[in-house]
């Protein structure tokens, strides 16, 4: 079960973030973390996504290779194929009225991560009712366009592995034949070829 073997989960309380590493057994050690990031601030938390080694579809491990070669958005497939339903928490955001920059773990009802991403959307690409909901909303990005009729064109798609993620994150229960943590890189356009986003996407 999912919840015996997932080794980091983020919780917010009182406005206050926790972090729990759970180790073997029932052991739970409870880390203070910084109070949550708001809008214009710089991360304190984030991935070095500037370590990422890029490698070809076949390297990537048989445990992640489907989700991330498959074409669609990623919260689409893992609710799909993990039977539950992903929101976001920001570990951190700016927001400069043009561009939303922001790194977020997807996270299941029980605040279990599948997925760790930055995501940089160009909000002037929206309109303004969109662009406040993008800001705001916990709704993951792909389910915002999903919902909101627009079908984006996937470009430059390449792919990365990192040996960490965020520091004490373990390899999920659903990567067990690989230590490393690989992820995907592309850009979304309309269908005109206006820029949208451009998105990173690792799996914990």
């Amino acid at each position: 079960m999912l919840c015996r073997y997932v080794h980091l989960i983020w919780q917010l309380a009182c406005n206050n973030a926790e972090m729990l590493i759970m180790g073997q057994g029932n052991s739970v050690a409870v880390i203070r973390q910084p109070d949550m990031i708001p809008l214009l601030e710089e991360p304190q938390i984030d991935v070095d996504w500037g370590s990422a080694i890029q490698v070809k579809p076949g390297d990537i491990c048989a445990c992640s290779r489907e989700a991330l070669t498959q074409d669609g958005y990623m919260t689409g497939y893992m609710e799909k194929r993990r039977g539950c339903v992903l929101r976001i928490e920001r570990l951190w955001q700016q927001c400069s009225g043009r561009l939303l920059t922001r790194t977020i773990l997807l996270l299941d009802h029980q605040r279990y991560c599948h997925v760790v991403a930055r995501i940089s959307i160009v909000l002037k690409a929206f309109p303004p009712a969109l662009k406040r909901y993008l800001v705001e909303s916990d709704v993951p990005f792909g389910s915002v366009l999903y919902d909101a009729g627009i079908r984006p064109i996937l470009l430059h798609r390449r792919y990365f592995v990192l040996s960490e993620v965020l520091p004490g994150m373990a390899v999920s229960p659903y990567r067990k034949c690989c230590p490393h943590f690989f992820g995907r890189f592309h850009e979304m356009t309309d269908q005109k070829g206006n820029l949208l986003a451009s998105i990173h996407e690792v799996l914990p």
